[in-house]
């Protein structure tokens, strides 16, 4: 009885154990593979996001000047047509803009948004985007090009605005 009860006892072979531990291995391999894929595409379309929003924000700014120098009674050109090199604004009191210089955007402690600051606090917190606005006036019309660059990517933007008034 006692050689019955080992007969039918059998364990796992060797090549069963290498094969088990082999099969486990890709398994969680793949899985790893999967999820660091996963995490590095979230963060690049996380980027690619805020990108987009910059840029059409570069559009605005542009547009934002445009409707001032309307209502200033100033060609509304003005401002805009020095840009054809590449400028850099932001939303601030002046909305003017100024020679691009491939400056970071920082994010303001205060109110949350995106700017260019001279001088940074401590709490200002620097990112990895520029944005560079370029513009090419025609006689009753704008093209309005609008590049952001991060991290060797970039996302490019552009409209045609009208002196339609």
């Amino acid at each position: 009885m006692k050689n019955e009860l080992l007969k039918n006892n059998k364990g796992f072979s060797l090549l069963e154990m290498v094969f088990t531990v082999f099969i486990l291995t890709v398994g969680i391999v793949g899985i790893y593979g999967a999820v660091t894929r996963s995490m590095s595409q979230n963060s690049y379309i996380s980027s690619r996001l805020i990108a987009s929003y910059l840029a059409q924000e570069g559009i605005e700014i542009t547009r934002n000047i445009r409707d001032g120098n309307w209502l200033d009674g100033e060609p509304w050109t003005t401002g805009l047509d020095s840009c054809n090199a590449g400028c850099e604004a932001d939303f601030n009191e002046t909305l003017a803009m100024s020679a691009y210089t491939g400056n970071f955007l920082y994010i303001d402690d205060t109110d949350g948004i995106y700017k260019y600051i001279s001088a940074p606090s401590e709490n200002d917190i620097k990112t990895k985007f520029q944005r560079k606005i370029i513009t090419s006036p025609a006689v009753d019309s704008m093209i309005v090009k609008v590049e952001v660059i991060w991290e060797g990517e970039s996302f490019f933007v552009q409209e045609v605005l009208y002196d339609w008034k």
